[in-house]
């Protein structure tokens, strides 16, 4: 799978919001707050679709189109999932990562 650091992360970042949302909703309803999005009244997953939502339309903004699944294959998944759990960035994720759920994230944006 050839894709960039940083287009991998954008392209990534709607599944990890998703994932991460329900342990700090107070920061991503900040994020969303900062986007414009009017989500005061909204329940908590009304919150996070509205924010998923406007992330997506961001990077359609930004020309990021791609699907992982249009760069990369199924197969590349548990390598791309054994790449991530070794990132020391895990230590500040919001919530516990397990190898079973980076494979799912990345099955999910296949």
């Amino acid at each position: 799978c050839d894709i960039s650091h940083g287009k991998g992360n954008a392209i990534l970042l709607p599944y990890a919001v998703k994932f991460n949302y329900d342990a700090v909703p107070e920061r991503y309803d900040k994020i969303a707050g900062a986007m414009g999005l009017n989500v005061e009244r909204s329940g908590r997953g009304e919150k996070k679709e509205a924010l998923i939502d406007a992330i997506k339309g961001l990077l359609m903004k930004a020309g990021i189109r791609e699907t992982l699944g249009q760069i990369c294959l199924r197969e590349d998944v548990p390598g791309l999932a054994g790449k991530t759990m070794r990132d020391v960035c895990l230590a500040t994720n919001p919530r516990p990562v397990r190898l079973e759920d980076a494979i799912a994230i990345f099955e999910e944006a296949l």
